[in-house]
């Protein structure tokens, strides 16, 4: 498997020298390149793209979970912060890991460790999110093959799970899409994403779940899903 690539965001990139030596001594991993402004992240990761981006969180000008929100395409997150305080809110984007500052080399070890697994791909048994289901900021682990699908609500989303029960959490479909795997997930419609694992019939306009219940299909979106099809693999 060729080696995983990484850019690095912070505005002191001297403070994470210890985690650029680690990823420059780590055959599995492979530095693309390191931006110390917020604004220039974008453009970068245009030019270069990477599977993992460790980013610092408070910046001048623009802190790192309002430039996370605004990208198209978001590389998998591992936050790296002075304050651990923030790790409550990093949540919502699920990152791999959260690192404090000042770095600690068996810390950055078992990071590249977890982000190693992710990316050798883990079991659907194992697989989860971590989503935020009250406005008490709490949140709640939910397996992936426990979801049948999600349904939008505005600004809300509501996780419909096998055992029946619902979570609604505040988050946009498009950002759920962005944090759900491509080979699970699929977006079949504005309002309405499905876990092909629990698909049991494509029909003209509508799929029919595990659960006995048909989600809509779009015109638009029905390519998308037989092509998800046909790649997945249970």
């Amino acid at each position: 498997m060729k080696p995983i690539a990484v850019g690095i965001l912070d505005d002191q990139l001297e403070e994470i020298g210890l985690l650029k030596e680690v990823l420059e001594t780590d055959p599995r991993f492979t530095l693309i390149g390191e931006v110390s402004s917020p604004h220039e992240l974008p453009s970068f990761i245009q030019q270069h793209p990477i599977d993992l981006l460790f980013s610092d969180i408070q910046m001048p000008g623009l802190n790192g979970f309002s430039l996370l929100q605004k990208l198209d395409h978001r590389p998998k997150i591992v936050f790296v912060s002075s304050y651990p305080e923030y790790a409550v809110d990093s949540f919502s984007f699920q990152p791999l890991f959260f690192l404090t500052k000042p770095l600690e080399e068996e810390k950055i070890r078992e990071c590249l460790a977890i982000a190693k697994d992710h990316f050798d791909g883990i079991s659907s048994d194992e697989a989860y999110l971590f989503v935020r289901v009250n406005q008490l900021r709490a949140f709640q682990k939910v397996k992936l093959k426990d979801i049948l699908y999600i349904q939008s609500a505005g600004e809300y989303q509501q996780i419909h799970l096998q055992d029946g029960t619902n979570l609604l959490t505040y988050k946009r479909m498009k950002e759920f899409i962005q944090e759900l795997p491509e080979a699970c997930f699929v977006k079949v419609h504005r309002s309405y994403a499905v876990n092909m694992h629990h698909i049991e019939e494509v029909l003209s306009d509508t799929v029919k779940m595990s659960s006995e219940e048909f989600i809509p299909v779009s015109r638009s979106n029905r390519k998308k899903l037989l092509k998800a099809l046909k790649n997945f693999t249970p």
